[in-house]
């Protein structure tokens, strides 16, 4: 099998793996023979004897041996694990590169892939990286300490001492580092959680703005037809003498508004697009299309009361303060413990020379004292930021819980706004349009009234995508507020 490359060529498509492999094997060979080689040509004075005995020669095939079977065996894994990694990448680069979207496949891309999502994770994976400090052990590095007292009035009142020690912890900072990084990969585990849901809001947002954008110029572009089609078919009656030169000015007048609002609504969906690529971390020169929106519809089952009782149990905002408050707690303690002093133990050995030389040997220990008047000042900071978490979390549950109520009525009203539209304002002016266009027809009205028409049409079809991406709006405000979906 072949595969192009990227300046046209063909190149063999072989297992990930063999050219390491085949790199391993050659080295072996050739430190094989570059042992049984002499070393003439690199200006040794020694050489090399050219003809090994056969307990070197035995021993250098048995590496030459090992050397290849390593080889070979960790070539399968590599490839493996290297086949698994140019997979993910490859499914990351063609989502990024996904031209058709669909709202499901844009919420489950934003969930995972959108800017705030990834660098939610990036600060989960440096809180774990903090699972560090667990290493930390209860004996430290041993420390040799020397003491010389020089004599008076002679030096043979001089005195040498040397202490060999071990540094042993008995604080228990170790486990209090634990639960605070424990307590501190929650936290941003309830952060990442929230930045999803806010993520996950935001694409929604983008993809409805899109999607409205598409319609928007779907229907200024149909206006252009007919304003180009109605344009044509005056001037075809005024040369028959049928139509005034005002019809002329006023069909005329029309196509150009249409044309200028084609050019706007298309300015308009670059502008659509350039947001909904950054809201999904999309390749800059992608140009998304989306399915078209159906009706925002109803919470189902879901009243007033429902969506403040999700807010309150999914919210994840909450949640984040209260594990932040509980870190701080768990942070005093660790200064706490960190503020007591190692216990020293020591073997020692002591000359002194006085009268006469005498040595002696011992033990020693040694700890910092007191013991509970430590780290005042970081541990009242802890304490107080403990209780300012506790307070946020109080204040963010209420917030929650008033965003579902808003969003819930929100969505109410624009539904029913919607509503009106379809069921009267715009059928009513749709039959108002045909009448006025049989009317003219028949010479009964003059063209200025069917304009006047058409443009209310048009006017009440803006309006409904305006209610439509208010309904969408609104329901997404909900969906973020209830921390989800109620399907």
């Amino acid at each position: 099998m072949e595969r192009s490359r990227g300046d046209g060529a063909q190149v063999a498509d072989r297992p990930i793996g063999t050219h390491r492999f085949s790199r391993y094997c050659a080295l072996g060979v050739l430190g094989y023979q570059s042992a049984s080689m002499t070393s003439h040509d690199a200006g040794d004075v020694l050489p090399v004897p050219s003809s090994p005995s056969p307990r070197d020669r035995s021993l250098r095939a048995t590496v030459l041996a090992l050397g290849v079977s390593v080889a070979a065996i960790a070539a399968p894994i590599d490839a493996a694990a290297q086949a698994r990694v140019v997979a993910e990448i490859d499914d990351e680069s063609s989502d990024r590169r996904r031209a058709r979207w669909s709202l499901r496949a844009a919420a489950a891309r934003a969930i995972t892939g959108a800017p705030r999502v990834q660098a939610a994770r990036a600060q989960v994976d440096a809180a774990r990286a903090h699972l560090a400090h667990r290493s930390v052990p209860v004996v430290g590095n041993p420390y040799v300490s020397v003491r010389a007292l020089f004599g008076m009035p002679d030096q043979s009142a001089a005195t040498y001492g040397v202490v060999l020690g071990l540094p042993f912890d008995l604080s228990g900072r170790q486990s209090a580092w634990s639960h605070e990084i424990d307590q501190l990969v929650e936290e941003s585990e309830e952060i990442a959680e929230a930045a999803a849901n806010e993520a996950r809001a935001e694409v929604a947002s983008a993809y409805v703005d899109l999607a409205i954008a598409q319609e928007r110029l779907a229907v200024a572009e149909d206006r252009l037809r007919v304003a180009g089609a109605s344009h044509a078919s005056v001037r075809a009656r005024a040369e028959a003498s049928d139509a005034t030169v005002l019809d002329v000015s006023l069909a005329a007048s029309e196509l150009g508004i249409a044309r200028a609002e084609v050019a706007d609504r298309r300015r308009a969906l670059l502008a659509a697009q350039a947001a909904f690529r950054a809201a999904l971390d999309l390749d800059p020169d992608v140009s998304p299309e989306v399915e078209p929106l159906a009706g925002a519809g109803p919470p189902g089952d879901v009243d007033l009361a429902t969506a403040i009782t999700l807010a309150s149990e999914r919210r994840a905002e909450p949640r984040a303060h209260q594990a932040a408050a509980r870190r701080y707690r768990l942070s005093e303690d660790r200064l706490f413990a960190e503020s007591i002093d190692l216990l020293l133990v020591g073997l020692e050995w002591e000359s002194q020379g006085n009268q006469r030389t005498a040595h002696s040997w011992g033990v020693s220990a040694t700890m910092g004292l007191p013991l509970i008047r430590t780290a005042q000042g970081e541990r009242a900071v802890a304490r107080g930021q403990s209780d300012l978490e506790l307070e946020l979390s109080v204040l963010a549950e209420r917030s929650v819980e008033r965003e579902a109520a808003a969003a819930w009525a929100a969505l109410q009203t624009s539904l029913d706004h919607l509503r009106v539209i379809d069921d009267e304002a715009l059928a009513a002016a749709e039959r108002a349009l045909a009448m006025s266009e049989e009317l003219l027809a028949a010479g009964a009205v003059d063209l200025f009234r069917v304009l006047n028409a058409r443009r209310e049409v048009y006017a009440l079809r803006a309006q409904r995508l305006d209610a439509l991406r208010d309904a969408w709006n609104a329901r997404i405000a909900l969906e973020r507020a209830i921390g989800g979906t109620w399907e």
